[in-house]
């Protein structure tokens, strides 16, 4: 199930910090002109919220987190393995490897610099590794949670995981430190959001704004810069799960059948900003993130009618409303289920069409004009490039990294 927490719900401020603003924005919002005050309330006549809109769920959607491991006397053994494979699959598309539970993952050569040389991805995660046997200062070890394992099997089920196979690797977690937490509250929302709508109803704290438009129509705003240690995206869902093809079991989160029309608000917050809230470890994380979501909502940023020169004395959209009171579904389940090995990602009929797009440019470098005959071509085509290829091999690393359990460990009951 995804991650909920309870929390004090009022906005909190790190102590000593009166008009606290993370990004350096204004304090108190980005103040319209009165003079612009009749253009604006027109605008809003054009609201695309003025009609139903449909909470769907909300909760953590991304989780990193710096680990501070006490490794035993395997210790060297262990980094002179990862050494080798670390040279294997700068040769490789990732080396497929198990650990002594027959837990399948993948060494990949890519590490984080500067701190993490190594690199091993899990199907609920991916574990970076520094050289550093004893971690003082800072964390020798870094997790990056996947979305699909948070809302299907939560968070405490990926970390008894993840104690596990540091186990079998001869380390145990010591400390955990939250580097970077993104909330979200996710709406049906019909018709859509724009631009306009979202720029003359916009109080913010961040300055700096920017978007991204297909056709004129907006699917990515975003408010705070790339960089800032608190970062807002409001975005359309729906694009994002038929682009990237692997998210379609965000329906089953949401309890839809449908995907279209849900726009996300998600606010990524850095360890710049957990750290001036006080959020230290997860035990902080889940008292403070009532309150923190409160904040960011209300005082960081907020939507809210050109109805008065002063902006902390407009009112607030009945939409923005209810995405204040969202983190209240912190204190629950929310309607948010559990999900075994459901196989909800892009559908069949997803890939047949990237195929056949392929299949018809083939056929015209071919000068192929037959369907049949170009279907052949392609299918020796891609039997030769697999023929000298470990095919099975490359499928179980690409079940890992879309999270699915290979045919192979299921056999072995994981």
């Amino acid at each position: 199930m995804a991650i909920f927490v309870s929390g004090d719900h009022t906005p909190i401020r790190p102590a000593g910090t009166a008009g606290f603003s993370p990004s350096g924005g204004i304090p108190g919002g980005t103040a319209e002109p009165s003079s612009g005050m009749a253009s604006l309330v027109t605008r809003h006549a054009q609201n695309p919220l003025s009609g139903s809109f449909e909470f769907l769920v909300c909760g953590i959607d991304s989780l990193d987190l710096g680990l501070y491991i006490l490794w035993n006397y395997r210790f060297n053994e262990f980094m002179s393995m990862l050494d080798v494979k670390k040279q294997d699959a700068m040769r490789a598309n990732g080396v497929l490897d198990k650990n002594t539970h027959e837990r399948q993952f993948i060494h990949l050569a890519t590490g984080k610099p500067p701190n993490y040389r190594y690199h091993l991805q899990f199907p609920e995660y991916h574990l970076y590794l520094s050289i550093t046997e004893k971690a003082e200062g800072s964390p020798n070890a870094y997790l990056s949670v996947n979305s699909e394992a948070l809302w299907k099997y939560g968070l405490p089920y990926v970390l008894e995981t993840l104690e596990i196979d540091l186990y079998h690797f001869g380390g145990t977690i010591e400390r955990m430190l939250p580097s970077r937490v993104d909330m979200c509250a996710d709406y049906r929302i019909p018709g859509g959001l724009t631009l306009p709508f979202l720029e003359s109803h916009r109080v913010s704290r961040a300055k700096e704004t920017t978007f991204h438009l297909r056709h004129d129509v907006l699917e990515t705003y975003y408010v705070g810069s790339p960089s800032a240690p608190v970062r807002l995206r409001i975005y359309d869902k729906d694009k994002e799960i038929h682009a990237k093809g692997t998210k379609f079991w965000f329906a089953e989160i949401w309890n839809i059948d449908d995907v279209a029309e849900v726009w996300r608000v998600e606010f990524q917050m850095r360890r710049p900003f957990l750290r001036q809230f006080g959020i230290n470890s997860l035990e902080n994380l889940w008292q403070k993130i009532g309150g923190v979501w409160a904040y960011l909502t209300d005082e960081w940023i907020s939507l809210r009618l050109p109805d008065n020169d002063r902006t902390a004395r407009r009112t607030v959209l009945p939409w923005w409303e209810h995405v204040q009171k969202a983190g209240n579904t912190y204190d629950s389940a929310g309607g948010v289920r559990r999900y075994g090995q459901n196989d909800m990602l892009a559908p069949v009929e997803w890939y047949v069409s990237h195929v056949a797009g392929c299949l018809a440019s083939v056929a015209a470098r071919l000068n192929i004009d037959d369907c049949t005959e170009a279907v052949k071509v392609l299918s020796d085509n891609l039997e030769g490039h697999w023929r000298h290829k470990d095919f099975k091999s490359e499928v179980q690393k690409r079940s890992i990294r879309l999270g699915r359990i290979s045919c192979d460990q299921e056999g072995a009951g994981l």
